[in-house]
Order: structure tokens, then sequence, then C-alpha cells
């Protein structure tokens, strides 16, 4: 059977014992995909933090379990990453003059993944602003 070996960035041993020095190696586990989805949500111009709305999307993985997943929100061709309980916080163009934003909170349960989003800051949304959530989730598996 084949080995596929990848080294890490600046590693020069493809031969080395030492799984340390690599990104992949056949012959040890590593995490598998075992589902990925998409959503969008809209944030509505006009919306304030002062309207206290709330918009939220759902993804579902229907893996029966709470997932270790990656979230990335995708807007105004730029991709921002979800990364434990950091999660994105967007500069928006402004309606009025004044700083707007978005805050995203993004977690997962044993059927899905839920993504809420809030206009921040002390301006309105300019423009109905789409955000593309892209996510994977990790399988949980014991060989």
């Amino acid at each position: 059977m084949a080995i596929i070996k990848i080294l890490k960035n600046g590693e020069t041993d493809i031969e080395s014992t030492d799984i340390s020095k690599f990104a992949l190696h056949s012959q040890y586990k590593c995490q598998k995909i075992a589902a990925v989805g998409s959503a969008s949500i809209v944030l509505p111009a006009g919306s304030s933090w002062l309207d206290g709305g709330s918009y939220s999307a759902v993804i579902n993985h229907g893996l029966g379990y709470i997932p270790l997943f990656w979230a990335f929100v995708e807007h105004s061709g730029k991709g921002y990453e979800s990364v434990g309980n950091a999660n994105p916080q967007i500069d928006l163009a402004s309606g009025d003059g004044f700083p707007v934003g978005a805050a995203f909170n993004i977690d997962a349960d044993s059927s899905n993944l839920n993504i809420e989003i809030w206009p921040t800051g002390f301006g309105e949304t300019a423009n109905n602003e789409t955000f593309t959530i892209r996510a994977f989730f990790i399988l949980d598996e014991i060989v």
C-alpha cells in the first residue's frame, strides 16, 4: 500500500520518523470531513444596533453529536474565519456617516450549526448586506 506524506512548511526530511514534521502522514490518524454546508443571511439596509434585532440561519449537519467545525463568513469578496469564541466582527458601509458593523455568534449542537448576526456601532447599514457562511464538520471517529 502506498504511503502519502506531506511535510509542514519549512521541513525537508521526508524520511523523518518524527510525526510532528508532517502536515499529513497516511500511516497516522488525521481529521476527516464528515459534512459541509452553507447558508446566507441578509442584514437589511437601515439596520442598527438600536433596533435590538438579530438575523439567523441554520446549517444542518445531522451528525448526532456536537462536532468540531470550521466556519467562514464571506462578505464583499473577503473571507472571515470563525475561531473558537472569536467570531467575526465586520465593518460595513454606513448610510449616515457613523460607524456600523456586523457581529456574529456561530455555534453547533448535535444537529445544526446555528448562526446569528446583529448590527453593531452607532450608525445604520447603507445597503442590504449579504453574508454567506460556509462550514465543514469533522468526523468523530475512533479507528
